[in-house]
């Protein structure tokens, strides 16, 4: 396996949806078999350096147009034929990438985390396997509520930011990625579908990724 290309896995949906919980079920169901991480694609905003601290708050980034997209196919391509990156990492609290990178490969496996991490055809045509985590709006606004307080947000901030973009953004562009998932996982049913769900998916994926034949 170590010596064949690598393979990506993708899991998109809304906002606090869940996709971190199933990337790491992923993770940790191939870590003691394979050479796998995680890959945020929050990592991937662009760094907005040359704009002032008010007009990095009121960018919208929950719409497509606040991605790195060529540096993330960049790096996930490199990935995939055995290479080393350095990712990028983000300041969620002044909106802009950190100065420091985290070195990453050669993988087996990669596990791309994000809204829409197949919005990009480049990056779609990569994917092995893509999965939607759905959640309700109300769960996933009662959890951006309480991860974005523990990042220094304040709750009016939060809520506003939830009505004018993240909420509208998710019915344009994330609600649609579904459409070329290969599973979909309601968050509600992840404890009593997924595990075993993945599993398969995964066991089945490396198998013809190994022996196409």
């Amino acid at each position: 396996m170590d010596s064949k290309k690598g393979i990506l896995v993708a899991i998109g949906g809304g906002s606090c949806s869940g996709k971190t919980t199933i990337a790491d079920m992923i993770y940790q169901l191939l870590r003691k078999k394979l050479k796998v991480a995680i890959l945020p694609q929050d990592n991937y905003y662009k760094p907005y350096k040359n704009k002032s601290m008010a007009q990095r708050k009121a960018i919208n980034f929950d719409h497509p147009d606040a991605f790195d997209w060529k540096l993330l196919w960049s790096h996930l391509d490199n990935l995939l034929m055995g290479k080393t990156v350095a990712v990028p990492m983000y300041d969620y609290v002044n909106y802009t990438r950190k100065k420091e990178t985290i070195e990453i490969g050669p993988l087996n496996v990669v596990i791309l985390e994000g809204l829409m991490p197949w919005f990009d055809e480049r990056i779609a045509k990569l994917c092995k396997l893509k999965i939607f985590v759905e959640a309700t709006g109300e769960e996933r606004l009662i959890r951006r509520i309480e991860r974005d307080w523990e990042r220094g947000r304040d709750v009016a901030s939060i809520i506003k930011q939830w009505r004018e973009a993240v909420s509208p953004m998710y019915e344009i562009f994330v609600e649609k990625m579904k459409q070329k998932a290969d599973l979909i996982i309601p968050w509600s049913e992840r404890h009593e579908v997924s595990t075993n769900v993945l599993d398969f998916a995964i066991e089945h994926l490396f198998r013809k990724h190994v022996d196409p034949n």
